[in-house]
């Protein structure tokens, strides 16, 4: 199971914490859509990402493969 937000913060003593940046690149995929799929979903945010603009930023170099991989 992936816990974010108040949820994992309640219960952080009982979970094994995992970031899935590194030095701002991002090393596990899966943990960063779940993540923002959390931030910018009905849980949060509530946003539109197709009728909605969304500034992100990367890190002086970031390898091609994640900037690309961002952009899907």
């Amino acid at each position: 199971d992936l816990m974010v937000g108040d949820e994992a913060s309640e219960l952080r003593s009982m979970l094994e914490v995992n970031y899935p940046m590194e030095n701002g690149i991002v090393r596990n995929w899966d943990d960063m859509k779940h993540l923002w799929d959390y931030t910018f979903g009905p849980e949060k945010l509530n946003i539109d990402s197709r009728n909605c603009k969304i500034l992100l930023t990367e890190p002086p170099m970031n390898p091609t493969k994640n900037r690309e991989k961002i952009i899907e």
